[in-house]
């Protein structure tokens, strides 16, 4: 398990402690737990980043189709790197995507965070119970058939996020009344319902048009 809380972890026989690429506590969780003057300078040392989640950004920029154009470059090399590296986030969403400060004035990049379901082939033996924000999964993922525990886990496991976010982006580039004709409190344009009666959906059915 990847994990930034420790209460994530906490029945785990064994957990190491990572500080900028370095092992810097490996044992049993109950120590750990019970030393509060350690357990809260490993907590002091998590890096906090500052930046506009998707959501927000998309918003704040909806009739700018330049800077949403921008994002979606950016988003298809990111895209590419998950799919090159064999890995996946496994919650890709409106709160995990963060656009920070880049390199150089007036630049952005884009991050990734809360990795605590993600994928890499050597985990993928473990399976998972992770299955996402339901504004950006296939219901198949939301309402598997497998029993819990058993749910499908590999390197594609973000491929929908992907394309969902990919096609919400560009339709607010393309026609930025989408947005608040369809946007709620969270999220983007799209959400749980649409995926689930794609049939029934408005907004599909307009995008699809």
């Amino acid at each position: 398990v990847i994990a930034h809380r420790i209460s994530t972890v906490r029945r785990a026989d064994r957990i190491l402690v990572l500080d900028k690429g370095r092992i810097v506590y490996d044992g049993e969780t109950a120590p750990l737990r019970a030393d509060a003057e350690k357990l809260a300078a490993y907590a002091g040392q998590q890096q906090w980043i500052e930046g506009f989640t998707l959501n927000e950004f998309v918003r704040n920029n909806a009739d700018k189709p330049n800077y949403l154009h921008a994002l979606m470059q950016m988003w298809a090399k990111l895209c590419a790197r998950l799919r090159d590296g064999n890995f996946a986030h496994a919650d890709l969403q409106h709160g995990n995507v963060l656009l920070v400060p880049g390199e150089g004035q007036n630049k952005l990049g884009l991050k990734l965070i809360d990795y605590d379901g993600m994928y890499v082939p050597a985990l993928r033996s473990l399976g998972t119970r992770e299955v996402g924000h339901p504004d950006y999964q296939h219901p198949g993922r939301i309402n598997p058939p497998n029993p819990p525990g058993e749910a499908v886990y590999h390197e594609a496991f973000d491929r929908f996020s992907l394309i969902a976010i990919s096609l919400q982006v560009l339709a607010v580039m393309t026609e930025p009344k989408l947005w608040e004709a369809h946007h709620q409190s969270d999220g983007l344009i799209l959400h749980a319902v649409d995926f689930r009666s794609s049939d029934e959906s408005v907004i599909l059915a307009y995008m699809h048009r």
